[in-house]
């Protein structure tokens, strides 16, 4: 189970690097959902609050169109994500 969330969460990593180069918004919403659900349900974890923060920092990127926050994010899931496989 462990595995299947760190490859999603470096799925939603790259999904959100690639958002800069055209991906399609539906792909990194939907990802988005399963990351926040996620945070959610293992709120007392503190990967999981850092999540939520990186889920605001998509949020002000996404609509705001700062670039450089949607990077960050992503480099910190792709990160999380490989964490989590090793």
């Amino acid at each position: 189970m462990i595995k299947l969330l760190g490859t999603l969460d470096v799925l939603t990593g790259i999904s959100l690097i690639l958002l800069n180069f055209g991906l399609s918004n539906w792909v990194v919403v939907a990802l988005l959902i399963y990351l926040l659900l996620k945070s959610l349900i293992f709120i007392k974890d503190i990967l999981s609050i850092m999540d939520l923060i990186a889920l605001v920092f998509v949020g002000i990127g996404f609509f705001a169109g700062f670039n450089h926050l949607l990077l960050l994010s992503g480099v910190y899931l792709i990160s999380k994500g490989f964490y989590s496989l090793v």
